[in-house]
């Protein structure tokens, strides 16, 4: 993990390094899911018996209502569980979003890394009984300039487009996720990464993703991507991280 009092930055596994391309990372890190996963070092009675403490790679989990928490050790988010039902309409007009608090203050990989990024992007990890929901509000000042046109399923240039990308490490073994990514038009692609560098996108989830636009209160506008994967298995810390891509012309 970085050893900054910030979230890590990686570089993407698929997008290509150039001069007009920002790409902000936040929460490269432990994910836990609230309210299920054990505490930090602590044991939790099932059925009688005590399980093993779970080993996380930074800081103790944040209390609610914090959703990640920094230090020199790394990074570590927490999803929150909702009980209402979420629309995927690229509307973020429910309750939750008031409620609860989004992750943001990302930070550049390229071109300035470690710097503050260009524009405000805000993240929200949710799950429920049946799925889990990425959730990301990207402002934009100038809305003018963004560049996405592909709609083709896992064709490259989406990572060329103006996007969200988010990826999971279910093994936590912070060398294989698979990986999301949406364009700001709604093209998507999805893939495996295995030993940080080998994309099968052969990769094929069920999951619904939306993208719409919103005028904001201040001069900015921002775009809306919500996605929703089916959740399965038993809970447990696992590794995340969210980018977003700003291309100009």
């Amino acid at each position: 993990m970085t050893d900054r009092n910030r979230p890590e930055a990686r570089n993407h596994a698929l997008s290509p390094a150039a001069g007009r391309l920002r790409c902000a990372l936040v929460a490269a890190g432990a994910l836990l899911l609230a309210g299920i996963t054990p505490a930090h070092g602590e044991t939790a009675p099932q059925g009688g018996l005590q399980l093993p403490p779970t080993q996380i790679f930074g800081p103790p989990p944040p209390i609610a209502p914090e959703v990640i928490v920094r230090d020199s050790t790394g990074v570590t988010i927490r999803a929150t569980r909702i009980d209402e039902p979420m629309s995927i309409d690229g509307v973020l007009n429910e309750a939750v979003y008031e409620l609860v608090r989004p992750m943001s203050d990302f930070i550049q990989n390229d071109p300035a890394e470690g710097e503050p990024a260009t524009e405000r992007t805000e993240v929200w990890l949710l799950f429920d009984d049946d799925n889990v929901y990425v959730v990301a509000r990207c402002w934009e000042t100038r809305p003018d300039r963004i560049i996405a046109s592909e709609m083709r399923r896992d064709n490259i240039r989406i990572v060329r487009d103006d996007n969200f990308a988010w990826s999971l490490d279910t093994f936590y073994d912070r060398r294989n996720v698979v990986l999301f990514e949406v364009s700001a038009v709604g093209g998507r692609l999805d893939a495996q990464l295995t030993n940080e560098s080998q994309p099968n996108l052969d990769w094929n989830p069920v999951y619904d993703v939306s993208v719409g636009r919103m005028e904001g209160a201040c001069p900015s506008s921002r775009s809306a991507t919500a996605a929703r994967a089916p959740r399965s298995g038993a809970s447990r810390p696992g590794g995340s991280t969210a980018g977003r891509t700003s291309r100009r012309t």
